[in-house]
C-alpha cells in the first residue's frame, strides 16, 4: 500500500547537519496598486455623488457581465461612455439606495443593463432598487468603493 506524503517544509544540510529552513517568500499583494484618483474616487460618499458640482463618471466593469457600464453625476451620460449601458443622476441615488439597503446586487445590475438596452428610455427609481422596502434614513451611509463592491462592479475609469 502506498501512501502520500507531502514533501518536507525544511531540509537538513549534508555538511553541517544543520536543518535549513526555505527563504520565506513575502506574500503577494493581491491587489494591484491603483492611481490617487481611483483611490479617492472610491473612498467619496456615494451618496454625494450625485450632487457633484461638475459632470463626473465613472466607468466600471462588471464583475459577473461581460462589459463595462457608465455611472454619471448629471442627467447626461459623460461622452466616454457611448454604448454602454449608463446610470444617470438619480438612477445612481437609486444604485446607492439598494446597495445599502443590500436590496440591489450584481445579479439585479446585470437584470438593469439588460432592460437597459432593450428599453433606451427606461430609468432605474428608487423604489425599483428598494424592491418594495420602505427606506431606512437611519442607515449607514456607504462610500463609492463599497457601494461598487455590493454591485459587482470594479471602477475602471474615472470621466470628467
Amino acid at each position: 500500500m502506498r501512501t502520500h506524503l507531502t514533501p518536507p517544509r525544511f531540509a537538513v544540510s549534508r555538511e553541517t547537519e544543520q536543518v535549513v529552513l526555505p527563504l520565506a517568500q513575502p506574500p503577494k499583494d493581491p491587489s494591484p496598486q491603483l492611481p490617487t484618483e481611483h483611490l479617492e474616487v472610491l473612498g467619496f460618499p456615494a451618496w454625494l455623488f450625485s450632487g457633484l458640482p461638475l459632470p463626473t463618471g465613472l466607468r466600471c466593469a462588471r464583475n459577473h457581465g461581460a462589459g463595462l457600464l457608465v455611472l454619471a453625476s448629471t442627467d447626461a451620460a459623460p461622452a466616454g461612455g457611448a454604448g454602454e449601458p449608463s446610470f444617470v443622476h438619480r438612477e445612481v441615488d437609486a444604485l446607492v439606495l439598494g446597495a445599502e439597503h443590500e436590496r440591489a446586487s450584481w445579479v439585479e445590475v446585470e437584470a438593469w443593463c439588460a432592460r437597459k438596452r432593450q428599453q433606451g428610455d427606461w430609468r432605474l427609481t428608487n423604489i425599483e432598487a428598494l424592491g418594495g422596502v420602505r427606506e431606512d434614513p437611519l442607515r449607514e451611509r456607504w462610500s463609492i468603493g463599497r457601494v461598487l463592491h455590493a454591485l459587482g462592479l470594479r471602477l475602471h475609469e474615472v470621466l470628467t
